[in-house]
């Protein structure tokens, strides 16, 4: 028997189950075909993540629970990884007209079969699938309760190129079509900063300083505290490379996004 095959046999019980958990043995044995100790292996993330039963537990033993998500992990460049923990565990269809809730990112999400017959399938129609995930937790909230476990159970890579690079027509367009397909964000004065100070911004990057002026100033007479238009406003007047004020935007991203 090879090293491979012993491998294999020893994650048999993995490839017997799920394709998704042959992923696993499969990135097992590759692991430690390129050196890497095998305690090490089975403690990093991509296992750790995949293993979890939290999630599973939580709609076993809360029937009225349709989707269930997670904290998350963020892969930041620098090798740096911060956890970003569930905030609550139940989320209000009141909080994400608020606030986007990151955690509900399409990654971390485990829902009863029943859930696409309730809110149907993720809008493939929205522009460049921009805010695919924000618009199908929206449409979970209103028909069912949506639950969220503090740990963090998925990584979410955030170290690769900037969005930003091409990118800014995109998040505009998307939430441009947001806002009209939710009139109830509007219903927010807070979400509702949020989201028009978001445009603001992308518009600037676009250099369309007009429009993106116009929607920083709705955004500052819906909430006045949001951090959103300034980010934006600073951009329009100083015409400052977006990456740079990005950075500041990220700054003030926790709890505002």
């Amino acid at each position: 028997m090879g090293f491979v095959d012993a491998i294999r046999g020893a994650f048999s019980f993995l490839s017997a189950r799920s394709q998704a958990e042959e992923r696993i043995a499969q990135y097992v044995i590759r692991e430690h075909h390129r050196g890497r100790p095998l305690a090490e292996i089975l403690n990093d993330h991509y296992v750790t993540n995949r293993l979890t039963p939290v999630q599973v537990k939580r709609l076993l033993d809360e029937p009225d629970l349709l989707v269930v998500g997670s904290g998350i992990r963020l892969l930041l460049p620098g090798n740096r990884t911060p956890d970003w923990p569930g905030r609550q565990e139940r989320i209000s269809y009141q909080l994400l007209l608020r606030n986007r809730v990151k955690e509900l990112h399409c990654s971390t999400l485990v829902m009863r079969r029943e859930a696409l017959v309730k809110v149907g399938l993720y809008d493939e129609e929205l522009p460049y699938s921009y805010g695919l995930d924000y618009d199908w937790v929206l449409r979970a909230a209103k028909v069912g309760s949506i639950g969220l476990v503090a740990q963090p159970l998925a990584d979410i890579r955030k170290d690769g190129t900037s969005w930003y690079q091409g990118g800014a027509h995109k998040t505009a367009e998307g939430l441009e079509c947001l806002l009209a397909k939710h009139p109830d964000i509007a219903t927010s004065r807070r979400g509702h900063a949020r989201i028009l100070g978001q445009i603001a911004y992308a518009r600037s990057s676009l250099g369309e300083r007009g429009p993106a002026l116009r929607y920083a100033l709705r955004a500052l007479s819906k909430w006045p505290l949001s951090p959103h238009p300034y980010i934006a406003l600073v951009q329009i007047t100083t015409r400052i490379h977006p990456p740079y004020v990005l950075r500041a935007a990220q700054l003030l991203r926790r709890g505002q996004a």
